[in-house]
């Protein structure tokens, strides 16, 4: 059976005093298992599993041969398959002593490890484009830098990587590197000038392969191989022949927060080539601040000022300066309105608010007003109202209340007030709403249509923080988490404000795929929401799918926002907004419209 190995033209190496290829053919005095996982990289993260069946495994002899699993009574003419998971094959194939027949011999023992990495090899550093894509300045020399492993170093076990880059087919770059029983430092591959012709797109692929042998002495002269094989496909986009010189097209801004709390830098700069970027503090350069975004948390949380610098073929230039500046007001930036206008579309329609009060340090109970405004919208001009909206109320699963109709109490009139809410056009208004105290974390607010629940139409549904601001301490339970789940249709537009003295960032996300997996499993997903910042009529940031970055995945796990995965087409923005109105609009870029999540997140 032809063994599934390297693409690259056969290289031999003397190792351990073994003979051993790392080439596209087993030596002939050689048997074994081969097993190879496949992925993609679009970003600096971690690489994804590429195709539906990732996980391969194939056995190679020199002869006819037989090979009997462990624990297994039954041998099998030679074994070649594929797998959805590495874990799958796992299962179907396990590691430990194998037995080979081959040819007359009865039982040639091999030893199957699983050498398997436990971290993904892949391409480091670099800048990629929305499709991608790694960009690669035209004309000169350039340095793919790729990581290695260092779980391995017992005799006998042997390193190799591989690199082939193709243009049009051709190969542009064919490189192999072997090594014994010591850890590999990452390397380095130049891809020559003559190759990156402004425009060109490259086609590449990195193996890393782990070779564990078997001194098969039941079979004179055969050697036994277990190998493990990482192959990482990429694409080069060499961008265009430089035309314009940088320009910083948004100056960071200057940000004062509460002490010990999370800052966001920002800068977009424009240039062809894109220019690179390096964040500096007082004009001292940051190592490896060199994304558009600069995120300052726990101990490089430092006020001072800070700008960037972005350079590219044709210039350098600076951005202006920002100031990052803390201040212990107990009257901290937070979360105090969630509100979401949309359509009640069709009969038995329904969307769903979710909140999570709470913060460290935080206790007791937690006053909001929640509403839901359909004919009193009417009196401001809005046409088309649901005539009677009713909302329901949970803590958790467990319903706690609800509302149809608010009945006028001169209390919930005064509660309405109190938080700047719209009045409604009368005591008898067909209007929901309540004032309550929250003591749980997690609550919702499912919002339809009230009487007969037949009714259609337009909604305001809104929450409040009712604490009155001189009345906010440290100590006092915020609203930490907002969220809605609603069918986008044409759009969909929350609306949060943010109180308070100081600047506060926060986490916005439009999650749809991620919905329609496990656990989820929700039905009828948008395929890939692309999410917009409004401050007023002004857009301030936008994303269409997340950048799978460490550090943004890092801070979904630091404030409990469950993961998304890497190369997934839901949107997140991270941001340090300061006190004001905010709107999130988020719209189907591509493919099929449906349900989204849209959150918001108080970052600490």
């Amino acid at each position: 059976m032809e063994n599934n190995c390297c693409f690259i033209q056969s290289r031999w190496a003397i190792a351990a005093g073994l003979l051993v290829s790392v080439g596209q053919a087993q030596p002939a005095n050689s048997f074994g298992v081969s097993r190879t996982i496949s992925f993609v990289q679009t970003s600096n993260a971690a690489p994804v599993l590429r195709g539906a069946s990732p996980a391969s495994i194939g056995t190679f002899a020199p002869t006819s041969y037989t090979v009997r699993l462990p624990g297994s009574a039954t041998a099998v003419n030679g074994i070649s398959a594929t797998f959805p998971t590495k874990a799958a094959m796992d299962a179907a194939f396990p590691a430990g002593e194998w037995f080979f027949s081959l040819g007359s011999n009865p039982g040639a023992p091999l030893e199957v490890r699983d050498l398997f990495p436990a971290a993904v090899p892949r391409v480091l550093y670099g800048s990629w484009n929305v499709r991608g894509q790694l960009l690669v300045p035209p004309g000169r020399d350039y340095v793919l830098t790729l990581s290695e492993f260092s779980e391995y170093g017992a005799p006998g076990v042997i390193a190799a990587d591989e690199v082939r880059i193709e243009a049009a087919g051709s190969p542009v770059v064919s490189r192999s590197n072997i090594s014994t029983d010591q850890p590999r430092p990452n390397t380095t591959i130049s891809i020559p000038a003559s190759a990156l012709v402004a425009g060109r797109t490259l086609t590449a692929e990195a193996q890393w392969i782990l070779v564990g042998t078997t001194n098969a002495t039941a079979v004179p002269g055969l050697i036994g191989f277990s190998t493990c094989h990482y192959r990482v496909a990429f694409t080069i986009s060499v961008e265009d022949a430089p035309t314009s010189a940088p320009a910083i097209v948004v100056q960071p801004a200057s940000r004062t927060v509460a002490p010990g709390g999370t800052i966001v830098l920002g800068v977009v700069a424009n240039g062809q080539p894109a220019p690179a970027l390096q964040w500096r503090r007082g004009g001292t350069a940051l190592a490896g601040a060199t994304n558009d975004q600069l995120i300052l948390t726990g101990a490089s949380a430092i006020a001072g000022d800070y700008s960037v610098v972005a350079t590219n073929a044709l210039g350098v230039i600076a951005s202006a300066t920002a100031s990052v500046a803390f201040d212990a007001t107990v009257n901290t930036g937070r979360l105090i309105n969630l509100s979401v206008l949309t359509d009640i579309a069709t009969r038995g329609d329904s969307f769903t608010m979710g909140y999570v009060v709470g913060g460290t340090g935080t206790a007791g109970a937690k006053p909001l007003v929640v509403r839901a405004a359909g004919p009193s919208l009417g009196a401001l001009g809005v046409p088309g109202v649901l005539a009677d909206p009713r909302m329901e109320l949970f803590a958790g699963s467990t319903r706690t209340g609800e509302n149809d109709n608010w009945g006028g109490a001169p209390e919930l009139a005064a509660a309405l007030a109190a938080v700047g809410a719209f009045a409604y056009t009368g005591p008898t208004s067909r209007d929901a709403a309540v004032a309550t105290s929250i003591a749980s974390r997690d609550n919702s607010v499912r919002v339809l249509a009230g009487g007969d629940g037949t009714g259609t139409g337009r909604v305001i549904a809104e929450l409040y923080d009712a604490t009155p601001g001189a009345a906010f301490t440290t100590t006092t339970p915020r609203l930490i988490n907002v969220s809605v789940l609603k069918n986008l249709g044409s759009g969909l537009t929350a609306g949060f404000v943010l109180g308070g003295a100081t600047a506060k960032t926060v986490l916005v996300r439009a999650v749809g795929p991620t919905l329609g997996a496990v656990p989820f499993n929700v039905q009828r997903v948008a395929a890939d929401p692309q999410l917009r910042l409004f401050a007023g009529q002004s857009q301030i940031a936008s994303n269409d799918n997340w950048d799978g970055s460490a550090a943004l995945a890092g801070v979904f796990s630091s404030i409990g926002a469950f993961a998304l995965p890497i190369g997934s087409r839901d949107a997140a923005l991270l941001i340090t907004l300061p006190p004001g109105s905010y709107s999130a609009q988020v719209t189907v870029a591509s493919g099929a419209i449906g349900a989204a999540l849209i959150e918001v997140y108080e970052v600490p």
